[in-house]
């Protein structure tokens, strides 16, 4: 900005305490002369915030107190809290608000619309996602061009997906790609641990009755799933764990799968 020895909608140009100059007078005088005259947040605020500068911000806080509150109030309002974030050739990420609400923002490649955004545009800067109605997320999963949604939905677990289905990787019965999140079929009394994703296929661990399970779907050329062929599954599918072996991880690659655990409390891969 340039110095400037005006008002500017009643604020004086300031110098910082390493004695630099700073001046508001670029910002926008309609929406912060009404900040400043009745300290109102809404449209003001964010035309003011939108326009200056930290070192602007910085000297009108410290010069306005209504400015100050105002901005207190905005930044409450709109704070997040990063939960967590998954990324592979795209990104996810699942923030909080301090209400408890779930966001859920993504960017990057796009080509098999596994951002959900309900297109295959690629897209260079966060970008948020419409999450399924009524879905408590829990857990935000990426694969190579693909992305799962766990969570629960009135108490009932509940996982969607989108992005590249050509192997079935998806778990929806068919070879269609998805942009959208859409619901995939879990097998009866399954209740989800975890999902994971490697290049073109997943699992789901959990159990049934008390019992561990592993179902697997999607690309097998390299026998990836663990079912014993090499025959891709656009369904899930159990697999078959080894004898008397707890399930503690299942890692997937992009062409190949480990399952850590233990035997009678002895460590195994």
């Amino acid at each position: 900005m340039k110095d400037s020895n005006k008002k500017s909608s009643g604020i004086e140009e300031s110098k910082d305490k390493e004695g630099l100059t700073s001046s508001n007078q670029d910002q926008p005088e309609s929406a912060l002369q009404n900040l400043v005259e009745t300290g109102e947040t809404g449209g003001p605020i964010k035309k003011v915030t939108g326009y200056a500068t930290l070192k602007d911000l910085g000297m009108l806080t410290r010069v306005n107190k209504k400015f100050q509150s105002a901005m207190n109030k905005e930044i409450k309002q709109r704070e997040l809290f990063i939960h967590s974030i998954v990324t592979v050739d795209h990104t996810l990420l699942l923030a909080k608000t301090k209400q408890g609400q779930n966001k859920l923002y993504a960017y990057g490649k796009n080509n098999y619309g596994q951002l959900g955004l309900g297109d295959r545009r690629a897209r260079n800067e966060w970008t948020e996602a419409t999450l399924p109605e009524g879905l408590d997320l829990e857990q935000i999963i990426v694969g190579y061009n693909q992305s799962f949604l766990k969570g629960t939905v009135g108490g009932e677990d509940k996982l969607y997906a989108c992005g590249r289905n050509r192997h079935g990787q998806l778990g929806l019965g068919d070879n269609e790609d998805r942009t959208e999140w859409t619901e995939v079929p879990l097998p009866r009394g399954f209740t989800i641990d975890k999902v994971m994703a490697g290049g073109s296929f997943a699992f789901l661990t959990g159990k049934i009755s008390g019992q561990d399970k592993l179902y697997a779907c999607g690309g097998s050329r390299w026998g990836e799933l663990g079912l014993g062929d090499r025959r891709a599954r656009n369904e899930w599918t159990e697999a078959t764990l080894p004898e008397g072996f707890k399930i503690e991880e299942v890692m997937a690659g992009y062409y190949h799968s480990f399952l850590k655990g233990t035997v009678d409390g002895e460590d195994k891969l």
